[in-house]
């Protein structure tokens, strides 16, 4: 039983092919590179072959095909796992207004806004002038609990007898006028969302821009640089920060989609209440969710028999990323390509499954 894969001499430039021994879980070669006439040059110098674990790619198919035309193709579980995660992305970008809303509804309250220097220097000013009418009211209703008239009051405190009688209505102190208040802005509505962004790392303008004209602002873009130039600067002058997540606790299709097939029980509290609130926001995710996890139970506990079952359910549903994961699984496909999931993966990633190899076996040369 021979597993191929590829592996990287340099980083995303030079690649090359690991064959493994998937019985003994030994390395037995490397391959200088991915092409057909390599792979299939060693398979005809290595004849007894009987199954090649492998990813989807053509070239190892044809090579395969050519080098070892009796082999079963099959695909190992990591490669099953990530095509489920890879079509569970392409739903989630799909229903990202759900996953903004399940977002949402988990993010803390906003904090306080730091005040800019102006407002900072007119809040000082209002509790300044502020103060004097404080302590003549106080001394308006202490003057009139001791049975003086308004005129007297008016004359000793200094302010009009219209004043004094307003303060003797009052139940507390008249209230200080903030005058650095300013009116809404259209694009107020936005800010928790767009704060929660700059926490995440995002510093593009224009991105905040589309992303929030998407969620149905209409006003151009200038007021969101002019908005980005002052968060900016309240960062380089040292001012509180905005909040940062964590690396990895953003709600990206991709977080998610990994959140979809991992186990219930490693799932932190935060990431529990995220997938709830998805499901919640989407009947279609939550389907998905369902789908995805008696998928991840079928290949961990080994359950290959529930396969054909799983296929014609989700063949069966509305969602076309998964009717595509799992019509892969058994349609047949090209001359050299895998046809369906024979073994589930268990240390070195195979296992037999319990579905009829005249199902799942791939076309041989």
């Amino acid at each position: 039983m021979l597993g191929l894969d590829d592996f990287s001499f340099r980083r995303r430039l030079s690649f090359g092919t690991v064959l493994v021994d998937l019985e003994t879980r030994q390395v037995i070669d490397l391959l200088p590179d991915r092409s057909v006439a390599v792979v299939s040059d060693w398979l005809r110098r290595h004849p007894g072959v009987e199954i090649a674990a492998r990813d989807r790619n053509g070239s190892y198919a044809e090579g395969v095909r050519h080098g070892a035309p009796d082999a079963l193709h099959v695909i190992d579980r990591f490669h099953l796992m990530r095509n489920l995660v890879e079509a569970l992305e392409r739903l989630l970008l799909r229903h990202g207004e759900a996953r903004e809303r399940a977002a949402t509804a988990l993010a803390p309250p906003a904090a306080p806004r730091p005040l800019a220097p102006w407002e900072q220097r007119a809040e000082e000013t209002s509790r300044r002038k502020h103060a004097p009418r404080v302590r003549a009211c106080e001394r308006v209703w202490a003057m009139r609990l001791r049975g003086h008239d308004i005129a007297h009051i008016a004359r000793t405190v200094g302010i009009s007898r219209q004043t004094a009688y307003r303060y003797l209505a009052l139940p507390h102190p008249p209230e200080r006028k903030r005058k650095h208040e300013r009116k809404p802005r259209p694009i107020d509505p936005y800010i928790p969302y767009l704060r929660r962004r700059w926490g995440e790392g995002c510093r593009n303008a224009n991105q905040f821009w589309r992303e929030i004209r998407a969620m149905g602002y209409a006003q151009s873009s200038r007021t969101m640089a002019h908005l980005m130039t002052e968060w900016r600067r309240q960062d380089a002058d040292g001012a509180p920060k905005l909040p940062r997540r964590r690396r990895g606790e953003a709600w990206t299709a991709r977080n998610t989609a990994f959140l979809f097939i991992a186990p219930a029980g490693d799932l932190t509290e935060e990431q529990a209440a995220y997938l709830a609130a998805v499901r919640a926001a989407e009947p279609a995710l939550a389907s998905a969710y369902a789908h995805a996890q008696a998928f991840a139970v079928m290949l961990r506990g080994h359950r290959g028999q529930r396969l054909a079952d799983w296929i014609a359910q989700v063949v069966a549903g509305d969602c076309a990323e998964l009717r595509g994961f799992a019509s892969a699984c058994c349609a047949p496909e090209p001359v050299g390509s895998v046809r369906g999931v024979p073994r589930l993966g268990r240390g070195s990633g195979t296992e037999r499954c319990g579905r009829p190899r005249e199902t799942l076996a791939a076309r041989r040369g």
